[in-house]
């Protein structure tokens, strides 16, 4: 793991005070690196250098004010950590390490950081952890202060079956409310979807915990607590666990000792349900804090090892019918547990593709995706088209589907939220070609998204580009049907721009000599405003286009400002409609605007009247 640590930064330190009407610190040791000057004063577009982003704020101790100076401020990126198995401060993702300044002040430069997460430590203090939306140009950097509470201990010992030490097992304390029991239904299954399952993908929650690891006599002790909330205690190791102590516990009881249950091989058998065994080509055991080997024992039985006592879900990848999740108890004291999978036939997706010209197309393959209204997630799975361009996936779930057809040489087809049954569905597939094409941007507008639609001129909807890939160079690259199209190129910031192009077919990618220049977007300010004509800041406003591929008008929401203003993108013909989330104790809201002859001109919108 890349560990940088720095010395606080007093030049970036000093300004940042500065701007809040606060004193700086004492200057930096001698041979300190130093960062650009923030400007707070200036608007983000300006700020110097654009490409940098920070996090910073003031960190203080919760029982007298006091600032809290060398507390240690790592800063994590979240789309890195969770890739890994465990969220926990051990995962392998690049860290970048300060410690606060004399005034307790932290400032870390996380350009490139999509989400970072920050983890606050202090001797004698409760540790803290959250994440930021995204990092942001020093100008616009919002200050985080932390006050830590002071810390509380548990202390106690882990123990295999025959009550020998175990040594080196983790130990977690999850707050409980963090735990989502009613679902899971039970606080140890929920403890480890929490901690290990693929919960952590969409949630911050999975950062609520405090951990430690035990010592040759199998102690541990947990020394970064909050006093004031209650704690799930469970231990895991390698080979055994995990185990929880019955009921949430306050730092301030006794742990004792926590006894770690033992894992014993599991036999799986998986058939269908005449009771013909089905091939697997992949298992994983989720919500466990181990990596659990598996080998096929014949006719559809495979053996996983170790598998610990408790509440699991497998998630089975079948030939016949894709993904499956099959969630089971394993119960203690099972010399040699065994499960039957039996999987119904379920749904039948099917259909035929075909090209432009009515001829089949072989070998394409089709990616199925089905809501499971029971598992409440989506299940996917991966059929090819045979000689006759057919293909059938078996065994899905009642719920929504979406279709994604992908062949060689030509463009992706998509189809998304068909319901129930699917069967027969013809799919034609329009011949493409690798496009790239040099994209000039307005001053000052970084490229972090670009989008695209493709129509043919000859008939047809607008396909949307997904998976455009973006060189330093400012070449994008994508795929694009054959035949004469009109082409449409969006990017934050940036005038939606529409050119028509004549694209040969071929194997190898077409390049584009000359460069698709992005205009500046026109804009308009509003302010949102109360029933009383005051300001209402921090709700989410958008300028709405519609039918207008590739532009989605929730890449484009803007969050009022102190002042309750938002500066809109405005794409298409006036009038526009505005768009305010809900939120705030404020009902959602749409209001028809016209678009004012003077761009500086501020219109008030008002907002939707407080629920009762």
């Amino acid at each position: 793991m890349a560990r940088l640590r720095r010395s606080g930064p007093a030049v970036l330190v000093a300004a940042l005070l500065a701007a809040c009407g606060e004193a700086p610190p004492a200057p930096a040791p001698k041979g300190a690196p130093t960062a650009p000057v923030p400007s707070l004063d200036r608007p983000a577009a300006t700020a110097e250098p654009p490409g940098n982003a920070f996090v910073w704020g003031r960190l203080t101790s919760a029982a007298d004010g006091r600032a809290l100076a060398g507390a240690t401020v790592t800063v994590r990126d979240w789309y890195m950590v969770v890739r890994g198995r465990g969220v926990d401060a051990s995962a392998s993702a690049p860290a970048l390490v300060v410690e606060s300044g004399a005034d307790g002040v932290y400032v870390v430069p996380v350009t490139g950081f999509e989400g970072p997460v920050v983890s606050v430590a202090a001797r004698g203090h409760a540790s803290v952890t959250w994440r930021e939306d995204k990092s942001r140009p020093a100008g616009a950097a919002p200050r985080r202060d932390a006050s830590l509470p002071p810390a509380a201990t548990f202390l106690g010992t882990v123990l295999a079956p025959d009550g020998m030490a175990v040594a080196g097992a983790r130990v977690f304390a999850v707050e409980w409310d963090a735990l989502e029991i009613e679902e899971h239904g039970d606080p140890l299954a929920a403890a480890a979807d929490l901690l290990w399952g693929d919960g952590r993908y969409a949630s911050d929650i999975a950062y609520r915990f405090v951990t430690a690891t035990c010592d040759a006599k199998g102690i541990f002790r947990i020394a970064d607590a909050d006093p004031a909330r209650r704690y799930a205690l469970l231990a895991a190791s390698r080979d055994l666990g995990p185990s929880m102590l019955e009921g949430p516990r306050a730092p301030s009881e006794p742990v004792g000792e926590i006894r770690l249950d033992r894992a014993v091989p599991l036999r799986v058998r998986v058939v269908d349900e005449a009771g013909t065994p089905l091939a697997v080509r992949r298992v994983e055991l989720r919500a466990s804090p181990r990596r659990v080997e598996w080998t096929e024992a014949g006719e559809g039985t495979y053996v996983l090892r170790p598998v610990a006592p408790g509440t699991h879900a497998l998630l089975l990848d079948t030939r016949e019918r894709g993904q499956v999740p099959w969630v089971f108890t394993l119960e203690r004291g099972r010399k040699e547990p065994r499960i039957d999978v039996v999987l119904a036939e379920g749904c039948v997706v099917t259909g035929v593709v075909y090209d432009s010209g009515g001829l089949p197309v072989a070998r394409a393959r089709v990616n199925v995706q089905t809501w499971d209204p029971e598992a409440r997630e989506m299940r996917s799975s991966n059929v090819h088209t045979d000689e006759e361009g057919r293909f059938a996936a078996k065994g899905q779930p009642a719920g929504f589907v979406n279709l994604y057809v992908v062949a060689k040489g030509y463009r992706t087809a998509q189809f998304i939220r068909m319901k129930q049954p699917v069967t027969g569905l013809e799919v034609t597939l329009l011949r493409a070609r690798s496009l790239h094409l040099p994209v000039a941007l307005p001053e000052g507008v970084v490229c972090g998204t670009l989008r695209f639609s493709a129509r043919p001129l000859d008939g047809g909807e607008w396909s949307h580009g997904a998976g455009v890939v973006w060189s330093d160079d400012g070449v994008a690259s994508f795929d694009v049907p054959v035949g004469r199209v009109a082409l449409r190129l969006w990017a934050p910031g940036c005038a939606l721009l529409e050119r028509e192009l004549t694209i040969e077919a071929g194997d190898r990618p077409l390049v584009i000599e000359d460069a698709m220049r992005l205009l500046p977007a026109r804009t308009a300010t509003v302010r949102l405003v109360d029933e009383e004509g005051m300001p209402v800041p921090g709700l989410k406003v958008h300028a709405v286009v519609r039918d207008l591929p590739p532009v989605d008008w929730t890449e484009i929401a803007k969050t009022s400002d102190a002042d309750g203003k938002a500066v809109l993108e405005l794409h298409g013909d006036p009038p526009f409609t505005v768009y305010i989330e809900e939120g705030l104790g404020r009902q959602r809201v749409y209001r028809e605007i016209a678009v004012p002859d003077d761009p500086a001109t501020v219109i008030d919108v008002r907002v939707g009247a407080r629920r009762r």
